[in-house]
């Protein structure tokens, strides 16, 4: 009897090794083909990872960002809510999920999105320029080049020279969109 526990124990020892070293190849893999823009390759490897360890919020995370670039927006929804619900307190499944509800004109969720991934990081100079963004798509003027000069500020100290740009760009469309004196 004791030797059928410790070949049970043994076993099940191995299988969890075995299983986490195999979620964690899908992932490590996942994550190769992400960032070498192999997004179509990508997604059945987080899938795999996700089915061996749903817990794997970076898993949810890059899938809901690759499915949301195919433009499968309800899924990429899924995927952020996902990664939310494990842990609600990483900024970046939030800013995610309001690019999901712009994409999708969904507005106040978009705002609702994007302020509860500042509250985490304030610095998150993204979430600042797509929040302008949904503010300018609503006509709410003051409240877009607020949101934008936050970006420029945050791209310039963080040398985010692209996002600085971008935004000197949207700042002066929008103080003549809205006749704004600088």
């Amino acid at each position: 009897m004791l030797i059928k526990y410790w070949q049970g124990a043994f076993s099940n020892r191995i299988y969890h090794q075995f299983s986490v070293k195999l979620f964690e190849n899908y992932l490590n893999l996942a994550n190769v083909l992400y960032r070498k823009g192999n997004l179509e390759e990508a997604v059945p490897h987080f899938r795999k990872a996700i089915t061996l360890n749903p817990r794997l919020v970076e898993a949810h995370y890059n899938l809901g960002n690759i499915l949301g670039q195919q433009g499968q927006l309800k899924e990429a929804q899924e995927a952020f809510e996902q990664a939310i619900s494990l842990d609600e307190k990483l900024p970046l499944p939030h800013y995610g999920l309001g690019i999901i509800f712009k994409l999708s004109r969904q507005y106040l969720k978009a705002i609702a999105a994007f302020k509860q991934a500042l509250s985490l990081n304030p610095k998150l100079e993204q979430a600042h320029y797509f929040l302008g963004e949904v503010y300018d798509e609503m006509g709410q003027g003051q409240k877009a080049i607020l949101n934008i000069r936050s970006a420029e500020k945050l791209a310039g100290q963080n040398k985010n020279r692209a996002l600085q740009n971008k935004a000197l760009m949207k700042l002066n469309m929008l103080n003549e969109k809205y006749s704004v004196k600088k």
